[in-house]
């Protein structure tokens, strides 16, 4: 198992928009466990106000969400997430839709392990 950051704590995002972490190179890695905190949402669109995705690509261009994990929409709450990790890059985005006026922000911070893929011997 090796120990992983993808938000440090506290990562405040704040105005509309997606922001996205660096792609992380995970291909000689198989599963993983994450603890993933959320603060109290401020302001935010009546509709879909905050989501953050942790997703996968092969190339680092196209992605798709991780296996198992659906979008996450809820704040103000801790939960943790296993992960399933089938392709070369992982990264976790987060959209954030202001209200009326403009205003949205939110904390947040993801740790958690990854396992080493074992080589098949033959």
């Amino acid at each position: 198992m090796v120990s992983v950051t993808l938000l440090p704590r506290i990562s405040s995002f704040v105005g509309a928009g997606s922001f996205t972490t660096a792609p992380l190179p995970v291909e000689e890695f198989e599963e993983g466990r994450l603890t993933f905190w959320r603060g109290p949402l401020v302001g935010g669109a009546a509709a879909s106000p905050f989501t953050t995705y942790i997703e996968e690509s092969h190339d680092a261009q196209v992605w798709t969400t991780v296996t198992g994990t659906a979008p996450i929409t809820t704040a103000g709450v801790v939960g943790s997430f296993a992960l399933l990790l089938k392709k070369r890059w992982l990264r976790v985005r987060v959209v954030l839709n202001a209200d009326t006026n403009g205003v949205v922000g939110i904390s947040l911070w993801m740790t958690g392990t990854l396992d080493r893929r074992v080589p098949l011997r033959s």
